[in-house]
């Protein structure tokens, strides 16, 4: 049974309104002579419909009752009245009640109004649940929509819309779409607004590629939409909508990503070239070295003017030596900086991993600042050298490209390690930068987070660096102050001290082999077979190319006391060697020496890894050649 609540203040017209309520069917259980009755008995209980006096006494009459009924419930209300004047009418009709009946009307009048208002008032009910339904539901959509009339003006919005175009929804309702919805192409020209172009086609458009958004604070966002015509079932046009999202951190994350692609085939490229590089600089350093032998032992028989001129050559040769052993050097940081073998941890002392660093970041860093180093006392840390080089080496470019270049006498970038009260190891490294922000630094280790333009920073350095000595149970921060500098301070715990013990000495021509012995020598570079047929000229050194030539030689018979074998071949690798040597000669493999220009495949890193030989890194040298030679000979 429904309820109705009666707010009448004249007592004989309400019972009469109960009594034939309740005759027609309806629930009356109370009712209520004033404003302040009638509130008490909604916050009791909820009817399903108000019968409402206009001309009630006290401070507040019917209408002013049904304005504030409206404003906090939703229930129907209808107005009982003496009055039909305008003014009451118009007034009535401000708070929306479901009927209007003037006093004095019959009892079907009362039920026809009654029953109307309700079914009026759950169809509103019905419809208003589904708009609430309707509008959170375009809320919840990822994607920005904007609804117009025909004329394009905005009808609605959804709350992505209001965040990319910075406009709040009640604010650009009603105004036409293009000073809200603001479009420029690449080039900067405004583009005609979609909607228009779909309500004049009929059709859906799509916008052109790199599409800009002028928001409402005036900063352009990159946009991908379609735009397409609203048509009733009848065919005719009623409005437009288009839906559109912000993919400006789509193209900033692209754009980085494509760096980083170039970074990593560039990373590629260099592990290869390094591997190139190496070939013919061992060649280069080992004739040196040969020659400083030979023209030495020459130089100490002469006299006079033959020997100045001998001793010019050898500083010429010692001058090129030592010209070949840097870039032997800075290869080797280039390759621990970016070599593909597994990343294992050992014993490090941090002053010689910072001068592995300069030494790659040298050049760079000249240009911008003058480089203090001050090592104070550091236990040694347990890390991966390569990490540790890759993390020292953001902070000092990034300080540099901070600093910028001009200025390299007047700036510094400062160095330093020391002990904490904790005994742990810390690296400090300071630049007299413009420095960082309060509002960047609580974003510097973010992912992809950078304040350099495109390109010049993929935003992912600081972030590594934070995860590599996070790794580490370590700890990196920084401190800054704008116009004054910026400091990264990296903590890392201390680990045991390794056992010290004392270098061997090669001596670069004092280690010739005694007696002679049957080498085999396969390299695809001819100037290091030629260099290592020098080098062992004590013996019978037979010279191969090709690992499979060299392989034809032990199945046809042929026996040899050490086999030396470059690691990376075409066509026949190294690794391809062992294997058919483990298969057809496998007494030959604990005679096996192998040598490596750098490993650029997974395949050769792990063959590195776990192979027992001794394996030589080219540049070698010759000292170090001859003493393994000497080991594996029994000499």
């Amino acid at each position: 049974m429904k309820q109705i609540l009666v707010v009448e203040d004249e007592a004989i017209i309400a019972r009469d309104l109960q009594r034939s309520l309740g005759l027609l069917g309806y629930a009356v259980p109370a009712t209520a002579r004033s404003a302040a009755e009638a509130l008490a008995l909604l916050e009791a209980s909820i009817p399903e419909l108000i019968l409402m006096d206009i001309g009630l006494k006290g401070d507040m009459d019917g209408i002013q009752l049904a304005h504030l009924v409206r404003s906090r419930w939703d229930i129907p209300v209808i107005f009982l009245t003496s009055y039909s004047d305008e003014q009451t009418v118009e007034r009535a009709k401000a708070t929306g009640p479901y009927g209007y009946l003037i006093k004095p009307f019959r009892e079907g009048e009362l039920r026809i109004t009654i029953e109307v208002a309700l079914h009026k008032h759950s169809l509103d009910s019905s419809l208003a649940r589904r708009e609430r339904w309707y509008s959170n539901t375009m809320d919840s959509i990822g994607d920005a929509i904007i609804a117009t009339d025909s004329e394009e003006r905005i009808t609605y919005m959804n709350g992505v819309a209001e965040n990319v175009t910075g406009w709040l929804r009640q604010d650009a309702e009603g105004k036409v779409l293009r000073e809200v919805f603001r479009l420029l192409d690449e080039r900067g020209q405004v583009l005609e607004c979609p909607v228009g172009q779909a309500l004049r086609k009929g059709f859906a458009v799509q916008l052109p590629a790199n599409t800009q958004l002028l928001a409402k604070c005036g900063n352009g966002r990159d946009v991908d939409d379609s735009a397409a015509p609203i048509v009733d079932v009848q065919g005719e046009t009623l409005g437009g909508v288009v839906v559109f999202r912000d993919i400006t951190e789509r193209k900033r994350l692209e754009a980085r990503l494509s760096v980083a692609e170039r970074m990593a085939s560039i990373g590629t490229m260099a592990a290869g070239m390094a591997h190139e590089i190496n070939n013919p600089l061992a060649a280069v350093l080992g004739n040196v070295s040969y020659a400083l032998g030979g023209l030495t032992r020459v130089a100490s028989q002469c006299t006079g003017e033959v020997q100045a001129v001998l001793r010019e050559a050898l500083e010429a040769l010692a001058d090129s030596e030592e010209a070949g052993s840097r870039i032997m050097r800075i290869i080797d940081d280039l390759k621990r900086l970016s070599r593909l073998e597994r990343v294992d941890r050992e014993l490090l002392d941090l002053p010689d991993v910072i001068d592995a660093t300069m030494r790659v970041c040298e050049h760079q860093l000249r240009h911008c600042a003058t480089v203090h180093r001050r090592y104070g006392t550091t236990p040694f840390v347990n890390a991966a050298e390569s990490q540790l080089i890759q993390v020292l080496t953001n902070l000092l470019i990034n300080a540099a490209q901070a600093i910028g270049q001009g200025k390299a006498s007047q700036e510094r970038i400062d160095v330093r390690t020391f002990s904490d009260d904790s005994g742990n190891a810390v690296i400090e490294v300071s630049d007299t930068g413009p420095g960082i922000s309060k509002a960047e630094l609580g974003r510097i280790f973010d992912p992809f987070y950078s304040s350099k333009p495109i390109g010049r920073g993929m935003g992912l350095g600081l972030s590594i660096s934070h995860n590599i000595i996070t790794s580490l149970d370590g700890e990196i921060t920084v401190e800054s102050t704008p116009g004054v500098g910026t400091t990264f301070r990296i903590v890392l715990p201390a680990a045991v001290a390794p056992e010290v013990f004392p270098a061997l000495e090669f001596q670069e021509t004092a280690c010739a082999p005694s007696g002679s012995h049957r080498i085999l020598v396969v390299d695809d570079e001819p100037v290091v077979r030629r260099l290592l047929k020098r080098l062992l000229a004590s013996h019978e050194v037979v010279l191969e190319s090709d690992g499979r030539a060299a392989l034809a030689l032990l199945n046809s018979g042929q026996r040899f006391d050490l086999i030396i074998c470059d690691l990376m071949m075409p066509d026949f690798s190294g690794v391809d060697v062992h294997e058919a040597i483990a298969a057809s000669h496998p007494e030959m493999l604990p005679k096996m020496i192998f040598l490596t220009g750098g490993a650029f495949s997974q395949a050769s890193t792990d063959f590195i890894e776990t192979v027992p030989n001794k394996v030589l890194t080219k540049p070698f040298a010759a000292g170090q050649l001859l003493a393994e030679v000497k080991l594996h000979l029994g000499d």
